[in-house]
């Protein structure tokens, strides 16, 4: 696995700092003063629009998903705005050009373009004012304004709540239709970086855990001597390498299988890694001060946004033929 470039680590850190001044993990994002400080935040340290600034980069895409990965370790919901924001700047920069990319953007994924009038769900934080919607294959796509969409009460959600979930539905004409190359490109990128975005769930949670099991005592021992747990915080980890090598190898590659392989991985690892880090804090995990339990909630709700069943069955068809 290749290491990072210094520019990059340099920024990582900067990221690190502006969330954990604006934000703690657990705590809800509700308070309007709050959100506009971190709005503010993230504008003026180029968060926002990093798909912009790094649209002509070879390494945007690692870039991208890194940012991702670390935000999730703070808030998972911001994570997923940022992975569709990214989505959307890159594609409707691919399509419109640069200058025509609005600075608040974002994108979703709908069952079929087709439809008379198709519907997805996006993350509404930061007030978007384009949406770009991916048709659920990648081979089609629409770029629509605030004016061509109608935003309609969505199912109730535990996680991701500071996302601002909502759903939105066509209902006027589209400002542009994508071209397939670009809306395939758009798909795999949404893939990655929502993945990316699990995987920061995973490591939060695995990390979470790890200081947890040292600094906990029990019987006179700290929980990480008991042989038990200490196997579960290697699986933990276990877990979290093989999506980093799905996504460093999916980077490289930019391949539709490599992104497959990883959206089928990601959304389980960081729902199955959540899991131990409840049992990890034993009856502690199930109570709201402990950060825990609301990663599972998040986590959940990024496995409802990762292909997986979708890309396991593409998978099975590639690599073994249609079925009989």
């Amino acid at each position: 696995m290749r290491g990072r470039e210094p520019d990059l680590e340099q920024f990582l850190e900067v990221v690190a700092k502006l969330m954990s001044r604006h934000v703690v993990l657990g705590e809800p994002l509700s308070e309007p003063d709050r959100l506009r400080a971190l709005e503010g935040a993230m504008a003026e340290a180029d968060v926002l629009d990093l798909a912009v600034a790094t649209f002509d980069m070879d390494e945007a895409r690692r870039w991208l998903a890194d940012v991702v990965r670390a935000v999730a370790h703070s808030s998972p919901s911001v994570a997923l705005v940022l992975a569709a924001r990214y989505t959307a700047h890159r594609g409707i920069g691919s399509a419109l050009g640069l200058t025509d990319v609005e600075s608040r953007s974002t994108s979703g994924v709908v069952a079929r373009l087709d439809a008379a009038a198709p519907c997805s769900t996006v993350p509404g934080l930061f007030d978007p004012e384009l949406t770009l919607l991916i048709d659920a294959s990648g081979g089609s796509g629409v770029i629509v304004d605030a004016e061509s969409t109608a935003a309609e009460p969505g199912p109730q959600r535990t996680g991701l709540t500071d996302a601002h979930l909502h759903t939105v539905r066509v209902v006027g004409e589209p400002t542009h239709r994508l071209e397939p190359t670009v809306a395939a490109t758009a798909f795999r990128d949404l893939t990655l970086l929502t993945a990316a975005a699990a995987l920061g769930v995973a490591e939060a949670a695995s990390d979470i855990s790890s200081a947890y099991a040292v600094e906990r005592r029990q019987f006179g021992s700290t929980l990480a001597s008991f042989a038990g747990m200490r196997a579960m915080l290697v699986e933990m980890q276990l877990r979290v390498s093989t999506v980093t090598a799905l996504l460093e190898r999916a980077i490289e590659l930019d391949t539709v299988e490599s992104c497959m392989e990883l959206a089928a991985t990601a959304g389980r690892a960081a729902v199955d890694v959540a899991i131990d880090a409840i049992q990890v804090h034993g009856g502690y995990g199930y109570i709201d001060e402990y950060p825990v339990a609301g990663l599972l909630r998040d986590a959940l709700s990024l496995r409802a946004r990762i292909a997986r069943r979708s890309s396991v069955a593409r998978l099975a068809v590639e690599r073994f033929g249609a079925a009989g």
